[in-house]
C-alpha cells in the first residue's frame, strides 16, 4: 500500500503552478475524489510464470500533479507502465481507474486514447522519416481512411498546438532533422494534443530525458508543468534524483515489485529517496580516484581521451586476464563504450593501444579491430550478432570460414564437426548444427555468439549486456566462458546494467554518469547492492545538484518571462 513518509525538506523548487494549493488538490470541490484523480491503481500484481514482477501495487496520480515513479532496474517500473499501456494484463484482482472511469485490464491504444491517456516512451515513438504533421496525424486519428485530407488545415492545427506550448518547430520539418530536444518536445505536444477529439487526463512519460543535457531538460520540464497546470495528471518515470526533486509534486518508489511508499517531494530529502529505493542506508563514498591498480600483470589495453556518442574524455586500462565491468544508469553512456572501441560507432577523439598495436578511434574500422584481436558480442544478438536465415553451424564458423576451404571447395564435413565441438563447449541446445539459429532460445543464441568469437582467441573481448534475456542456466554458462577466456590472458570489458552479473564476473567495475567516469569499485566493493547504489547516486552526488539547479534556473526564467 502507498504511505506518506515524513522527512526533512528537500531542495527548494519552483511552484508547479501559480496557485500553490493546486498541488495537493488542483480541482478541489469538482466531483468525487475518484474523479479528481487522473489515475488510481490498487491491488495490482503481475506474475510471469513463477516470478512475481509486481505485488499488490497501489498508485494514485492526482489531476494537475507531476508524480514521479522511481526504482532500480528490475523493480517493476517497466511492467507497471506496460500494464497501463495495455501491453500486459495484470493478475486478477487489480482495480484501475482513469478520471473516475473504471477501465478494462486489456486496453488497446484506441481505448486508451478515448479515456484521455497518452504515453511518451524513451524512444519517443516518432517516425523519423515523416514530418511533424504526419506524426501528429498518425496518433489516434479515426478518420485517416477518408478520401481527402486538408494538409494546409492539418499543418495549421499542428502549428497552433506547438505554439500554444511554446515549441518553435516547423510542422513541415522531417523529424529526423530535428534536434533531440525538439523531438522530445514534439512528442510531448503530440501526446497532449494529437488526439483532438479527447481531453487529456493522464500523460505518462517513461524516461524521456535520458539523452537530453540539463538545460534542455529544463525546457521539457517547463512544458510538463504547463500540461499539469491544465489539469492533466503526469506520471514521470526517471532514475535521476535531481530531476525528481526539481519537477515532481509526489513520488512513488518500487523495490523488487513491491511498493515502498509515496512521498511529498518538497518534504523529502535525496537520502530518504535513495534509502527507500535501495532498502538500506546510503553511505556516501569518494568519487573515482586516480589511484593505480595494484595488479602486477601488464596492461594489455589502454584507452585514452575517448569522446563520442555521449562519452567525454574516457581513459581506462585493462590488464591481461582481467574482466572489467562498465555500468551506469540508462543514458549514462556506458552502453556505447564497446561499439566505440570496435569502431562500429565513430569516436570524436581518442586512441586505443592493444599491446604493440595502436589505433586512432576516429578512424578505426571494425575489420581493422577484428584483425587486431578485438571482438564484440553485441547487445541485440538477433539483429547484430547472427544471420538469422543461416544455420547455427554457418553462424558460428563465419570468423574462421577460410580455414575450411581447400582448392576453392568448402569442406562441409569438417566445418560441421568443428561447429559441433564449439556448440558442445558452450552447451548450445539443441545440439543440432543444421538448425536455424533464429529458432534457438535467446540464451542459446547468446552462447552461440560467444562461442563464435572465443574460437579466434581474442586479445580483447567486448560484451554488451551478455546476460540480457537469458535463463539461469545460460547465465551460469556465460559467466563460466567469460572467466575461462580471461584465464587464457584475454582482456575482457563487460558493459551491462545487470549488477548481479557484474558481482559474479568482474574484477573491477567502472561506473559512468552523464558520459564521464564517476566511480571505480574493486575487491569487497564489488557487490550488487554497492554497484546499484553507485549507479543510482552518481548523478546526484557528483553533478546532479548542479544539474537540478540549472533546471530550476531555466524554469524560473521561463516563469518570469
Amino acid at each position: 500500500m502507498s504511505r506518506q513518509v515524513p522527512g526533512a525538506r528537500g531542495p527548494e523548487r519552483e511552484p508547479a503552478r501559480p496557485d500553490s494549493t493546486a498541488v495537493s488538490d488542483p480541482v478541489a470541490g469538482a466531483g468525487t475524489l475518484e474523479e479528481r484523480n487522473a489515475l488510481v491503481v490498487s491491488g495490482l500484481s503481475k506474475s510471469f510464470g513463477g516470478a512475481q514482477a509486481l505485488v499488490d501495487v497501489s498508485l494514485e496520480v492526482r489531476a494537475g500533479e507531476i508524480h514521479g515513479l522511481l526504482g532500480e532496474n528490475g523493480s517493476g517500473k517497466s511492467t507497471l507502465i506496460k500494464i497501463l499501456a495495455g501491453y500486459h494484463t495484470p493478475d486478477p484482482g487489480a482495480e484501475i481507474t482513469v478520471a473516475g472511469s473504471h477501465v478494462d485490464h486489456s486496453l488497446d491504444q484506441h481505448e486508451l486514447g478515448r479515456l484521455g491517456v497518452s504515453f511518451v516512451h524513451q524512444d519517443l515513438g516518432l517516425i523519423p522519416s515523416l514530418t511533424v504533421t504526419d506524426n501528429f496525424l498518425l496518433l489516434g486519428q479515426d478518420d485517416l481512411s477518408r478520401l481527402h485530407i486538408s494538409w494546409a488545415r492539418e499543418r495549421r492545427r499542428v502549428a497552433e498546438a506547438l505554439k500554444a506550448y511554446g515549441v518553435h518547430v516547423d510542422p513541415g520539418a522531417v523529424v529526423d532533422n530535428l534536434s533531440p530536444l525538439q523531438r522530445a518536445l514534439v512528442a510531448v505536444v503530440r501526446a497532449v494534443e494529437g488526439r483532438q477529439e479527447h481531453l487529456l487526463r493522464l500523460l505518462v512519460l517513461d524516461e524521456p530525458t535520458v539523452f537530453l543535457p540539463a538545460k534542455e531538460v529544463g525546457m521539457l520540464f517547463s512544458l510538463m508543468r504547463r500540461v499539469a497546470a491544465e489539469g492533466a495528471g503526469v506520471l514521470f518515470v526517471t532514475h535521476d534524483m535531481g530531476e525528481v526533486l526539481t519537477i515532481t509534486d509526489r513520488v512513488t518508489v518500487l523495490r523488487d515489485g513491491h511498493p515502498q511508499g509515496t512521498l511529498d517531494t518538497n518534504q523529502t530529502t535525496e537520502r530518504e529517496l535513495v534509502e527507500l529505493i535501495l532498502g538500506h542506508q546510503w553511505a556516501h563514498d569518494h568519487a573515482l580516484s586516480d589511484r593505480q591498480d595494484g595488479r602486477a600483470e601488464p596492461r594489455l589495453v589502454a584507452v585514452t581521451g575517448l569522446s563520442g556518442a555521449g562519452l567525454h574524455e574516457i581513459s581506462l586500462s585493462v590488464h591481461d586476464g582481467e574482466v572489467l565491468g562498465v555500468t551506469g544508469l540508462v543514458g549514462s553512456g556506458f552502453e556505447q563504450l564497446p561499439y566505440l572501441l570496435l569502431g562500429a560507432t565513430k569516436a570524436e577523439t581518442g586512441d586505443i593501444r592493444l599491446g604493440e598495436w595502436a589505433a586512432d578511434l576516429r578512424r578505426l574500422h571494425p575489420t581493422q579491430a577484428v584483425d587486431a584481436g578485438v571482438v564484440l558480442v553485441p547487445g541485440n544478438r538477433l539483429a547484430d550478432g547472427v544471420v538469422g536465415e543461416l544455420s547455427v553451424s554457418e553462424n558460428v564458423t563465419l570468423p574462421v570460414l577460410p580455414r575450411f576451404f581447400r582448392a576453392l571447395r568448402l569442406q562441409k564435413r569438417k566445418l560441421t564437426q568443428h561447429s559441433l565441438e564449439l556448440m558442445k563447449r558452450v552447451d548450445v541446445r539443441p545440439l543440432w548444427p543444421a538448425a536455424a539459429i533464429s529458432a534457438l532460445s535467446g540464451g542459446n543464441q547468446q552462447k552461440a555468439v560467444i562461442a563464435k568469437w572465443l574460437q579466434v582467441n581474442p586479445r580483447l573481448l567486448l560484451l554488451h549486456e551478455p546476460t540480457q534475456g537469458v535463463d539461469v542456466g545460460a547465465r551460469a554458462q556465460i559467466v563460466k566462458e567469460i572467466r575461462a577466456a580471461a584465464a587464457t590472458g584475454t582482456a575482457v570489458i563487460v558493459a551491462t546494467s545487470d549488477y548481479e552479473h557484474l558481482e559474479d564476473v568482474a574484477d573491477r567495475v567502472l561506473v559512468l554518469a552523464d558520459g564521464v567516469l564517476r566511480h571505480e569499485l574493486t575487491g569487497g566493493e564489488l557487490t550488487k547492492a554497492n554497484i546499484s547504489e553507485k549507479c543510482l547516486t552518481s548523478t546526484s552526488t557528483e553533478h546532479g545538484r548542479a544539474g537540478a539547479t540549472g533546471i530550476a534556473d531555466v524554469l524560473s526564467a521561463e516563469q518570469r518571462a
